[in-house]
């Protein structure tokens, strides 16, 4: 899941908090992580990244050290970036008209040299549609508006602080 979860201000500046929720093979909660980061726009380079909320299984939910969430975005790779540079190496497949659960796209189908493939729709904001990995795993479109919710429901406690 990715979706946009709510907005906070950093001095004159919306953020926005950006969350990415991943389900692995792993059976459970132990297969589920959230993480939420504070940036400045819906297409952010890493660097601007200000808050990062983590929440692992059914560890709580835990927010990193601003000073460490601001070391680590130097180093955070560029992810629009990549996502540029493999798209500009991607071969493209052409037009196709692709269903998944939130619907039937007009998609642009773009294959890697790895073997990875994509679907862009200009329909969506974000763009991407659906997703094969070189190793065979699917993420895809699920769903799509504007009433997101945190899927984080606790209170995130600080690293380092006393668990709840």
């Amino acid at each position: 899941r990715v979706a946009i979860v709510g907005t906070e201000k950093v001095g004159d500046s919306t953020f926005y908090w950006y969350e990415v929720r991943v389900t692995t093979r792993e059976p459970g909660d132990a297969g589920r992580v959230i993480m939420q980061a504070l940036v400045p726009g819906l297409v952010y380079d890493a660097a601007g990244m200000r808050a990062l909320v983590v929440k692992s299984g059914k560890e709580p939910a835990t927010r990193l050290p601003d000073e460490m969430v601001r070391m680590m975005a130097g180093r955070t790779v560029n992810m629009a970036a990549e996502m540029t540079r493999a798209c500009l190496e991607a071969d493209l497949v052409g037009w196709e008209q692709v269903t998944v659960p939130a619907g039937a796209f007009r998609a642009l189908h773009a294959k890697t040299k790895e073997g990875a493939e994509a679907w862009y729709t200009p329909e969506l904001l974000f763009g991407l549609l659906k997703v094969v990995t070189k190793e065979g795993d699917t993420m895809v479109l699920t769903g799509r508006g504007t009433d997101a919710k945190s899927s984080i429901t606790e209170t995130p406690r600080s690293m380092g602080g006393p668990k709840n």
